[in-house]
C-alpha cells in the first residue's frame, strides 16, 4: 500500500507538471490547472510532494533490516566458484 501510494503521488506530481506546462503561454503564465487557481495548485503540489515522501520513508522503515541485508548483499561482489 506505501508503495502504490508512492507510486501514485509521484505520477499526480508528473502529471500536473505536464498539464501546466501545455496550459502555460505567453499572455497566460498562471493558467488554471485542473480547475485550480494557482494557491489551490500549490497547495495540491505541497501536499503530493509531502504525501509522497513520508510514505517513501515509512516504507523504508517498515521494511526492515532483513531487507537492507539483501540490498546490500546485491552490490557485494562474490567470487565465482569453479
Amino acid at each position: 500500500m506505501l508503495l502504490c501510494t508512492n507510486v501514485v503521488t509521484t505520477y499526480l506530481i508528473v502529471l500536473y507538471g505536464w498539464d501546466a506546462f501545455a496550459a502555460t503561454t505567453v499572455e497566460d503564465p498562471i493558467p488554471r490547472v485542473w480547475g485550480l487557481d494557482f494557491t489551490e495548485q500549490r497547495d495540491l503540489f505541497f501536499n503530493l510532494f509531502l504525501i509522497g515522501e513520508v510514505t517513501f520513508l515509512v516504507s523504508i522503515y517498515v521494511l526492515g533490516a532483513d531487507w537492507w541485508e539483501r540490498v546490500r548483499k546485491v552490490f557485494v561482489w562474490q567470487q565465482p566458484e569453479s
